[in-house]
């Protein structure tokens, strides 16, 4: 049975409700679909066959080594309509900072965006509605590589033999999903329409749902590295992109706390002879 999750669709400033369509597909559904519901399916082929639902497809396998067919179909069911965030993948063709002249190829942004059960709490809740309508449409002006749902997203040097990770980024948040961590004035025009129990309201929203985003779009990079045969990832450290960055709490928190505490350890990266202060990590095996 080959059957693969579809995370990410390749999609760009598109408006919210095309995008959420795209949320999550099952290639080949079908071949599922025509399988009887009393077969039998085995663990270790689902956790190959859907690795972003591992944790999700694991507890009703509850320690057995298979189960019915009917049973996944539900889960997977369910799986999908609690998906809070999607990946889009686009190319990023403006000015590139610590490789410039050096990598000739259009960088990998890889983008988090709103996912179909956050898009439906949003618009029943008037005052986040009303906040995301309004970033939303400066998404769609800001010049960055973003569209309409996007949230952060990462930039990625992509060589044969390794990735280098050179911007982690939100126009959304600071640091942290505290609104006294923003570091950008347009979000502060914006949130300067609402009154104070309002903003409280929006920063407990982005506190309960994106807490550590920048670590699991960082992993999720790890995942696809792996799933490429790549075996090494790089990320610029704080010295590195301290030149372009002049905000101290998302130097440490973006190019030193989040490195850290997902596995990387300091490391000097030599590209084009040039060499870089950068954290390191194998996450394949070396042949």
């Amino acid at each position: 049975m080959k059957v693969k999750v579809v995370i990410a669709r390749k999609t760009t400033n598109e408006p919210v409700t095309p995008s959420v369509k795209k949320i999550i597909e099952v290639e080949e559904k079908d071949l599922l679909l025509s399988i009887p519901d009393e077969k039998n399916i085995y663990w270790v082929d689902v956790k190959n066959a859907y690795p972003e639902l591992e944790q999700k497809l694991k507890p009703l396998f509850a320690g057995k080594d298979k189960i019915s067919v009917g049973d996944l179909k539900k889960l997977l069911m369910g799986a999908q309509k609690e998906n809070k965030f999607y990946l889009s993948e686009d190319e990023w063709q403006g000015a590139q900072q610590e490789l410039n002249h050096v990598y000739e190829k259009p960088q990998e942004v890889i983008q988090l965006n709103l996912g179909p059960t956050l898009v439906e709490e949003i618009k029943n809740d008037p005052t986040m509605d009303s906040f995301f309508i309004k970033f939303s449409n400066l998404m769609k002006s800001s010049g960055h590589p973003v569209h309409s749902q996007t949230v952060a997203w990462a930039r990625i040097y992509k060589f044969p033999d390794k990735w280098i990770i050179e911007e982690i980024q939100s126009d959304l948040f600071g640091a942290t999903p505290r609104i006294r961590d923003i570091a950008n004035s347009s979000i502060e025009d914006i949130l300067e329409n609402f009154n104070d129990e309002q903003k409280k309201h929006i920063e407990d929203f982005w506190v309960e749902h994106f807490s550590d985003w920048d670590k699991k779009l960082v992993a999720t990079i790890i995942s696809m590295a792996r799933k490429d045969g790549i075996q090494d990832i790089w990320v610029f450290d704080e010295d590195v992109k301290k030149v372009n960055l002049t905000s101290p709490s998302k130097l440490d928190r973006y190019y030193k706390v989040v490195p850290r505490d997902l596995g990387f350890k300091r490391d000097t990266l030599e590209v084009a002879n040039k060499k870089f202060s950068a954290w390191h990590r194998v996450v394949a095996s070396r042949i």
